[in-house]
């Protein structure tokens, strides 16, 4: 299904974009790494001011330290935020982008639009706020709030001790249609209204592993099992609920919630041994296993897929890179 393409060493937090990975030779970071995985051509810059990269699908972006600036594939900026403004956490890419300054006991976050090259607003005394496409929301102790991301006005609020006293949002998972799918504590999984801040279900599992299949309109869940979910009911669609399979058989027991979704396969690793694979959703089968011996491959770092390439880090800084075999339809 994939063959080993090649390894790239050492790199530190690789971002992928268009055909190339961007990503540091060292964590001064002070030596960028421009690889281009389609032509295998590896370009390095030193002295670089960079500190940190931020890839979306149509856009690509750097941290220069005092400022943060759109980049083209030169790493060259052509276009930069209002200076003194950082990052928000952007989930995925939208025309907004969240943006803040200042002190976590301190901070001011703001809006800024892509296609009006502006800030639109921005706000003292919100803490923690999160962007999942166009929804601007807020996490904080036992409430989700949901806020008008071209305004910052409050537009509703949830309040989930009713599901679990005492209890925290962990996960915001993502959202399908017009559910936002959120993890409560480790043992709830909820699908909230996002236009109205209702309800919509709620159903008994471990959130810590969701993925949302946009393409299939479906929530997938692998560890040492495997479960399918409608994102729009909460109702399980499928249960594969082999623990031998996984740990034992095959040797793959998946905890991360970062795993890659390669048509009706997804692609994850074991969390303390080298070993990757691809679990077929339809069969509950591996049809395709990978191992290395003497690494492991750290949760934190994501399997990414950019057709026909897969990319996963291992814990020495290794990136390794597979390319799907082209006589395999997956």
């Amino acid at each position: 299904m994939f063959t080993t393409k090649q390894q790239l060493h050492p790199i530190i937090n690789p971002k992928i974009y268009k055909n190339f990975i961007f990503g540091f030779t060292h964590y001064s970071r002070k030596e960028i790494i421009k690889y281009n995985f389609i032509k295998n051509e590896k370009v390095i810059h030193h002295n670089s001011k960079i500190k940190e990269f931020y890839s979306f699908s149509s856009y690509f972006l750097a941290d220069f330290s005092d400022k943060v600036c759109f980049i083209n594939e030169n790493s060259e900026p052509y276009n930069c935020l209002p200076s003194a403004y950082k990052m928000g956490i952007n989930y995925n890419y939208s025309n907004f982008l969240l943006i803040y300054k200042g002190r976590y006991d301190n901070r001011e976050f703001g809006i800024f639009s892509i296609r009006e090259n502006k800030i639109i607003w921005k706000k003292h005394n919100i803490k923690g706020l999160e962007k999942i496409n166009n929804l601007l929301l807020n996490r904080q102790n036992s409430y989700l709030t949901k806020y008008d991301i071209r305004t910052g006005t409050q537009l509703w609020q949830f309040d989930i001790t009713g599901i679990d006293p005492g209890g925290k949002i962990s996960r915001l998972i993502g959202v399908y249609q017009n559910i936002l799918i959120a993890g409560i504590g480790t043992d709830w999984l909820i699908g909230i209204h996002t236009e109205t801040g209702e309800l919509v279900w709620k159903e008994k599992a471990i959130p810590n592993f969701d993925v949302i299949d946009y393409n299939k309109g479906i929530l997938h869940s692998i560890t040492s099992g495997y479960v399918k979910t409608d994102p729009l009911t909460g109702k399980t669609l499928d249960l594969f609920d082999d623990k031998n399979y996984f740990e034992k058989v095959i040797g793959i027991e998946s905890q991360r919630d970062n795993y890659a979704i390669v048509g009706k396969h997804l692609i994850t690793t074991d969390w303390r041994k080298g070993k990757i694979g691809a679990f077929n959703t339809l069969t509950h089968r591996f049809d395709w296993i990978y191992e290395e011996k003497g690494i492991s491959f750290p949760a934190g770092h994501p399997v990414q897929y950019a057709e026909p390439y897969l990319f996963v880090m291992d814990n020495k800084h290794n990136l390794h890179i597979f390319e799907k075999e082209k006589t395999i339809r997956i």
